[in-house]
């Protein structure tokens, strides 16, 4: 199998002083096209995913909550614009081939 790259790049990550976490992200690169920087879709860290991740890390989240942390980890990922560009890329594949999402996360 022949795999195409997805790639999103997460930036400006920042917390407020209300402690509310912020980060844009935005597609770089992929076979269906790109955002531009000025293009970046902000996602809002749900207030309880620390929480819920060290809950996972233990083993002790259940079904229905792995399956939540899963779409809001994908809703932060890939916001609307994001998203398309994803359904669009994975539309575009022929039947040997994969999609690859590579990400890049800004850590300063």
């Amino acid at each position: 199998m022949q795999y195409r790259n997805l790639n999103l790049e997460a930036f400006d990550y920042h917390r407020a002083e209300d402690g509310v976490e912020r980060f844009r992200v935005r597609v770089t690169g992929s076979p269906a096209g790109e955002q531009k920087h000025a293009h970046a879709e902000e996602g809002t860290v749900p207030p309880d995913l620390r929480k819920r991740l060290r809950r996972l890390e233990r083993r002790t989240l259940d079904l229905p909550g792995m399956i939540a942390l899963g779409e809001d980890l994908a809703a932060l990922l890939f916001p609307p614009r994001a998203r398309e560009l994803l359904t669009l890329s994975r539309a575009g594949l022929d039947d040997d081939e994969g999609l690859r999402i590579r990400l890049k996360v800004h850590t300063y």
